[in-house]
């Protein structure tokens, strides 16, 4: 008899696991049966259908995101930043600062950190989701690594006098947002400067050269050039 009802109990397993075929197609079947029938042996084989339902939850659940992904607070965090006016305008003006579409949707919602981490517990569904709204990855895009002092040897800033006096900013590395402290004084030099202005060169690749003007100063020096890319920013000091 148990043999007749372990039978029956497999049948049902396989007959259901036709009918949710498309959902489980992506997850482990053997964990998904092995998982029924320990419910069927505790529930009875009149819980069959309950019993698959659970075992689909536990195992595709797991495997669609991450571990501490609650996405129905990630859906609502994600949608937040296209249906608020000023939300959407910082995830573009953050896209066009070089930041990545996962970097910038965490910036539209720097305002709240609870947010914020519902969005990093779920990162793969949020990327997924970004592609499929059309914010992909692009060569523009800021790399997400550490910047250190080894940077600062990317970095060639040097004066020019052509069209207005300035320096052109220039790197050999990969991209990184830079901004140049300059110190001086209008008078005679006494060993202190006593002005100071920061210009930004904004997003600098490499082969490209961007210019940045120079204040109105009798003295002008560089002090600092700030890099910036998606995961660091570090202050050079010249």
């Amino acid at each position: 008899m148990n043999r007749w009802c372990a039978l029956f109990a497999l049948v049902a397993i396989w007959l259901l696991g036709c009918e949710m075929n498309a959902l489980a197609a992506s997850c482990s079947n053997d964990e998904i049966v092995r998982l029924t029938g320990l419910c069927i042996q505790k529930q009875g084989l009149a819980n069959a259908a309950s019993c698959r339902r659970e075992a689909e939850s536990a195992n595709c659940g797991a495997q669609s995101r991450p571990s501490g992904c609650n996405l129905a607070e990630a859906k609502i965090n994600y949608a937040w930043v296209f249906a608020d006016a000023g939300a959407k305008n910082r995830f573009f003006f953050s896209r066009n600062q070089g930041l990545s579409p996962f970097d910038a949707i965490l910036a539209a919602q720097a305002h709240n950190p609870n947010a914020q981490q519902s969005l990093r517990n779920c990162q793969s569904w949020v990327e997924a989701e970004l592609a499929n709204d059309g914010a992909q990855r692009s060569p523009d895009d800021l790399p997400n690594r550490p910047l250190s002092q080894a940077d600062c040897s990317c970095i060639t800033i040097l004066p020019v006098d052509a069209g207005g006096r300035g320096y052109n900013v220039s790197t050999r590395c990969d991209a990184m947002d830079v901004s140049v402290r300059l110190v001086g004084d209008t008078g005679v030099p006494t060993g202190s400067f006593g002005l100071s202005t920061t210009a930004s060169a904004g997003v600098v690749k490499a082969g490209v050269t961007k210019f940045i003007r120079s204040p109105a100063w009798t003295i002008v020096s560089i002090k600092a050039a700030t890099l910036r890319n998606s995961a660091s920013q570090f202050t050079c000091q010249f």
